[in-house]
């Protein structure tokens, strides 16, 4: 009988093993003291591309809140996370808890989109690495109430760059383009009203600019040290152009005038040889303006 009852305990033991490896879920457990058997972490490592960005260290059947990725790209936004770098696998929201069971790669998914956001206008100007070619940038919905280039926007750039604008802009700002010393030549749209001072001062290599014909004020230094420029249209509708406009413009040959009345001026502070053409019947009303009389041997009518 005794023996019959060890056999029988041995039987409950083994047992007993058998179903502990069973149940092993790989989660921690808790001993009576509140302390963990099972440290076991796992790793999740973010990619963008090829390009792992991001990774986060997590117990075992622990939670996790995906968040989005840290970086940004031009004209995408971040959708979500893939389980696969071909982008066939399940896919994972920012805001997502995650349960962790082993080591996972998450690769990120970008949505392109058609407009170039105000912020992405400095990133985009700066990932342009090669100086001998020219980019024709166009600066699309910046943003909803966008009616103006803010002061600075474009200012320092060392790329070439043509500019041209798909959106309705009021004013060009206070040194917009400030020492974008690459610019070349942009093209204003129909509705730009002010070009306001020093937007373009500095653009020594600007050669190329359209006045529109919505245009009314020209600022102070607007163009001032554009030497590149030998030749610019003032349409009709200006009614003022400001102190130093187009000082240090050396080489500007032709300044054309298509009003018959001269805009409010102080000093433009043309260069000595620059040549003012304007309207044949409003050469002497030109030569007796202020701000024009100091011109005046330069007046010619067409």
């Amino acid at each position: 009988m005794k023996k019959l009852f060890y056999l029988f305990s041995i039987a409950l033991i083994l047992a007993s093993v058998s179903c502990a490896k069973d149940d092993d879920t790989g989660f921690e457990e808790d001993d009576s003291n509140g302390n963990s058997q099972n440290t076991e972490k796992f790793k999740i490592v973010f990619y963008d591309d090829d390009k792992a960005v991001d990774s986060v260290s997590i117990e075992n059947g622990k939670k996790t809140t995906l968040k989005k990725i840290k970086i940004t790209h031009l004209m995408t936004d971040f959708k979500c996370w893939n389980t696969k770098k071909d982008l066939s696998g399940e896919n994972y929201m920012p805001g997502t808890e995650y349960v962790v069971k082993s080591n996972v790669n998450l690769y990120a998914v970008w949505e392109k989109r058609d407009n170039l956001r105000d912020y992405e206008v400095y990133t985009y100007l700066g990932t342009l690495k090669d100086k001998n070619k020219v980019y024709d940038l166009e600066i699309i919905d910046l943003n909803p109430n966008f009616d103006t280039i803010r002061k600075g926007l474009l200012s320092h750039k060392e790329i070439n760059v043509s500019v041209s604008f798909t959106k309705e802009i009021k004013k060009i700002t206070e040194q917009a383009f400030h020492n974008c010393v690459s610019l070349k030549s942009i093209i204003l749209p129909q509705s730009v009203t002010s070009i306001e001072e020093g937007a373009f001062n500095g653009c020594i290599n600007l050669s190329s600019i359209n006045i529109p014909n919505s245009l009314k004020d020209i600022g102070n230094a607007a163009f001032q040290s554009c030497i590149s420029l030998e030749s610019i249209t003032i349409p009709e509708s200006v009614i003022s152009i400001g102190l130093y406009a187009f000082e240090g413009c050396d080489y500007l040959k032709t300044l054309k005038m298509l009003g018959t009345e001269p805009p409010r001026t102080f000093n433009m502070y043309l260069p000595q040889e620059t040549i003012i053409e304007v309207p044949a019947s409003a050469v002497e009303t030109y030569q007796k303006a202020d701000g024009w009389s100091r011109y005046s041997k330069n007046i010619s009518g067409y």
